[in-house]
């Protein structure tokens, strides 16, 4: 009697457990727009976080490969090619192939791809100056949630030279309302070193707009610190996966200097909203993808 009270207690303390490890969080329900983490279960809050650095670290590796073989091209194209040189090229080249083709086995993230099986890339948008990279979709089924991805990168050494302002980057969904679960922003210079800025999010039903120092390193602007960048977000759409529906998703970095402000910056459905105080002084650039659900 003893022996089938103490396997049922055993059983009873692992069921909680158990019930946890199984949990999907998919009933959970979110407002549109900002979500506030704090009135959500511990369990989805303590899932998330994990997720979170997961993510997180999956992406910035993911980032800074791109920026390990851009600068072993760069090295290449300064002078004659040595067999180290080339074989370091080649091998960053490789990694980087297998960190973008198998997200899925790195950390459980199932890259979207559209209905002619290509991935969620456009050729890119440019400004004199930078680049954005067409926008990712992920699906976390470890949160039941969308994980949406893009960034920016200088095409020189920060060629205007010119620093000190609010730069940004948005993130939007087209058409359909989504619960922004959080969003997240790491930057490099332009010698590969991360930072990560103070920021300041302007969150709507579509997306967000991150605000944030654009620092340079040594007052020539040669470190500077927002060369490059990977802004990203969980979340889910409010009415559901809009199936049948074709939805974009779009991108923007804004660059500005001292004595120019950014201001009125919002993201609407159909579009973003800002414009810089003198407008000698800073430029936007935009990319997007889409999906067929």
């Amino acid at each position: 009697m003893r022996k089938i009270f103490a396997s049922v207690l055993a059983l009873t303390l692992l069921m909680p457990t158990q019930a946890l490890a199984n949990e999907d969080f998919s009933d959970l329900e979110f407002p549109a727009g900002q979500v506030d983490l704090s009135t959500l279960p511990v369990e989805f809050q303590e899932k998330l976080s994990k997720r979170t650095k997961e993510v997180n670290d999956y992406l910035e590796n993911l980032e800074e490969l791109r920026i390990q073989k851009e600068l072993a091209s760069n090295e290449l194209l300064k002078g004659i090619a040595t067999t180290h040189s080339l074989a370091r090229f080649n091998d960053i080249s490789t990694k980087l192939e297998y960190y973008e083709n198998n997200s899925l086995e790195i950390v459980g993230l199932k890259k979207i791809v559209n209905d002619n099986q290509n991935l969620l890339i456009q050729p890119l948008s440019t400004s004199k100056q930078a680049s954005v990279k067409a926008p990712t979709l992920y699906y976390d089924n470890d949160v039941a949630s969308y994980v949406l991805s893009s960034g920016w990168n200088w095409l020189s050494i920060n060629g205007d030279r010119n620093n000190k302002g609010d730069d940004g980057f948005g993130l939007r969904v087209n058409q359909e309302m989504v619960s922004v679960i959080s969003d997240h922003v790491t930057t490099w210079d332009n010698y590969g070193n991360k930072y990560f800025p103070l920021y300041n999010s302007i969150t709507s039903k579509h997306g967000y707009y991150q605000e944030f120092e654009d620092m340079h390193m040594n007052g020539i602007g040669r470190g500077y610190s927002a060369h490059t960048g990977n802004s990203w977000m969980f979340f889910r759409f409010y009415n559901g996966t809009p199936l049948g529906k074709t939805v974009n998703f779009n991108g923007q970095y804004a660059h500005n200097w001292e004595g120019s402000n950014l201001t009125g910056l919002s993201v609407g459905a159909t579009g973003f909203g800002g414009s810089f105080s003198i407008l000698s002084k800073g430029w936007m650039v935009n990319n997007y993808s889409f999906k067929t659900f």
